[in-house]
């Protein structure tokens, strides 16, 4: 059965997305693994976009629903290369999805470095 958030976008925040169900994840060493570094790596990426006035928030559902600035915007998180990945938003500016699998937290600090220009 498909699995919905509801997410509050105020401000500048980046959604960290995993979609996958504790059965899956049982039947899948290699699925498990990626779980562990994606849960492993948040604390760090909290931390460095805090520090640059970002909020991140984190899902695990298959679909998202975004509310930004009074429109309702539904993001389903699988995708052709699964349900890994990271969607950014910024004031004025396109969302952005990267959908390659886990990142470690410099990484991704970095790719966030770019879309936000710091």
């Amino acid at each position: 059965m498909p699995r919905t958030d509801t997410v509050d976008v105020t401000g500048p925040a980046v959604l960290a997305f995993f979609a996958t169900t504790q059965t899956a994840v049982d039947a899948n060493v290699e699925l498990g693994e990626a779980l562990s570094d994606f849960q492993y790596a948040l604390p760090g990426i909290r931390r460095g976009l805090k520090e640059h006035g970002v909020a991140l928030a984190v899902s695990y559902a298959d679909t998202v629903v975004l509310r930004i600035g009074g429109r309702s915007e539904r993001f389903v998180t699988r995708g052709p290369k699964g349900g890994v990945g990271y969607r950014f938003f910024g004031p004025n500016q396109p969302a952005v999805t990267l959908s390659d699998g886990v990142m470690t937290n410099r990484d991704l600090l970095d790719e966030a470095g770019r879309y936000y220009g710091w």
